[in-house]
């Protein structure tokens, strides 16, 4: 039999109430609309009733996505494995990835706060999510966020998990409370970013604004790492869409050919989308040329799709046109990014 253990706040169930109670107030007000249509209506009420209709479609999709996001992303014991399908946001918004472990195959579980989405990636988020991690025989971790839940949630959570894991002969030697008492601390838990082996610093929708956001000092109108006393300064970063975001980069700022290696090899996503930032802010051009060169090699897909997904430029855009340049050279210089953007397409 499945358990299903739901992510929400009580500030969520009595907003879904409201709007509910909202709803079923104005299908009556309609309904009452309807009734007197017979009897002759003035053209004001009949404008109210269309007015409440469109407000009725628009509750009902407000209340269809709540109660969408109220069942997805929750963590379900089914009879073999702990399961989670993964929440419904897209991009870095996203938390939860689909998620699945055998009861048979953990070796043991701890919970903590990280600064990670669950397939690993590391992530700016203002604060840290609540983990439930699982160890398996493997020595993977696998990540069940626990942001939303409730402590007796997550305590009937672990209870029914360590009970399914004994009934397929699968003992877990861990102390139940002491889980619990971790769950409280991480959720609680709001500690300045980690600086330690970043080159770039970069917010997410404006999330983090000041210097102490991003776990760095100031003293004498400089910023450092207090770490291990790097020096930082402050930029505007990467554009998701809308608009330049906060940012930082580490003292001093390495030239193209290093950025570039960045970008085609970290696994910090926070400095690859930093160093496309600087690439784009200052090599522009030297961007081009790389990328025309890349467009005579028959390159893995998996690099194609890493370079679009920083640098967007599976479509083209004439980044490198400029006042002073002629009607001829502003064309050539777009033929050169259309080049690359067929080359690039996916």
């Amino acid at each position: 039999m499945k358990k299903r253990y739901l992510k929400t706040s009580i500030a969520s169930l009595i907003f879904q109430i409201v709007i509910l109670a909202a709803l079923i107030l104005d299908i009556n007000y309609i309904i009452l609309i309807t009734i007197g249509l017979a009897k002759g209506l003035k053209d004001s009420d009949l404008v109210i009733g269309i007015i409440l209709l469109v407000i009725l479609y628009l509750g009902l999709v407000l209340l269809g996505y709540l109660e969408v996001t109220f069942y997805v992303g929750n963590i379900v014991l089914e009879e073999k494995r702990i399961y989670c399908s993964g929440d419904i946001r897209y991009g870095r918004d996203k938390i939860q990835y689909k998620t699945s472990v055998d009861y048979k195959d953990i070796k043991y579980i701890e919970i903590a706060p990280l600064r990670k989405r669950s397939n690993g990636q590391r992530a700016s988020f203002p604060r840290p999510i609540p983990y439930l991690i699982i160890r398996t025989a493997k020595k993977k971790n696998v990540l069940f966020a626990l942001h939303f839940m409730s402590s007796k949630t997550v305590k009937n959570v672990i209870d029914n998990l360590l009970e399914k894991c004994e009934q397929v002969g699968n003992k877990i030697e861990v102390d139940p409370s002491k889980l619990l008492k971790d769950f409280k601390q991480a959720a609680l838990a709001i500690e300045p970013q980690n600086v330690d082996n970043k080159r770039f610093l970069v917010s997410t929708r404006f999330n983090i604004r000041t210097y102490s956001d991003f776990g760095l000092v100031r003293k004498d109108d400089k910023y450092y790492n207090p770490s291990d006393n790097s020096e930082w300064e402050p930029c505007t970063s990467y554009d998701y869409g809308w608009g330049p975001e906060n940012g930082f980069y580490k003292k001093p700022l390495p030239g193209f050919n290093e950025l570039m290696k960045i970008v085609e090899t970290d696994e910090d996503e926070e400095n690859c989308f930093g160093a496309t930032a600087m690439i784009q802010q200052k090599y522009i051009v030297e961007l081009k040329e790389y990328l025309l060169k890349k467009t005579k090699e028959e390159l893995p897909k998996a690099y194609k799709k890493r370079l679009v997904k920083f640098f967007k430029i599976d479509k083209a855009v004439n980044w490198t046109a400029s006042n002073g340049m002629s009607i001829e050279e502003i064309e050539k210089e777009y033929k050169d990014w259309e080049t690359i953007a067929k080359h690039f397409a996916l």
